[in-house]
């Protein structure tokens, strides 16, 4: 009979055992719902930008656009337009500010930090302008905007043989 009340005891003590804490990586959530991850901050948009087999043109320009206000210009063959998060830019590039412009870049990322739609344009000498607008995926057990990873691929501009005789 004791072998049988310290099983019982045993088990009420197991059963009053604090739950568990979530786990670190989500903010809550009630009744076996996971809950919303908590991210560390992160750009909502980042733009891989390549030219169709050739390397990005030197006068690339890109453009950004939102409600906030536009971002100023980002102009690949000048310096002074690359700006970073410590500058107060929501649109950085991923280029060494400390190096001259590069003349063979196959491919450019850049971040735009912000938390709904933007327009973005890019342009360049010899190639067709890239204008889209671009809109944020929304988590449906959220409700919040979802980071995502955008290709841009510039293609040549094609010649006009202009008007028919």
């Amino acid at each position: 009979m004791s072998i049988g009340l310290l099983g019982v005891v045993l088990a009420g003590l197991v059963a009053c055992e604090r739950p568990k804490p979530p786990p670190p990586d989500v903010d809550g959530g009630h009744g076996g719902e996971g809950g919303c991850p908590v991210r560390p901050p992160e750009p909502l948009f980042v733009l891989d930008i390549r030219a169709d087999g050739e390397p990005l043109p030197p006068d690339l320009r890109i453009v950004v656009e939102w409600s906030a206000g536009d971002e100023p210009p980002f102009v690949l063959s000048d310096a002074t337009t690359w700006k970073t998060l410590d500058d107060g830019a929501n649109f950085v590039c991923n280029l060494d500010r400390d190096k001259p412009p590069p003349t063979d870049l196959a491919s450019l990322a850049c971040e735009l930090w912000t938390s709904g739609p933007v327009n973005v344009v890019v342009t360049a000498d010899g190639f067709e302008p890239h204008a889209e607008t671009l809109q944020p995926a929304m988590s449906e057990l959220c409700g919040t905007p979802t980071p995502m990873e955008v290709a841009i691929l510039l293609s040549r501009a094609k010649m006009d043989a202009g008007a028919m005789p």
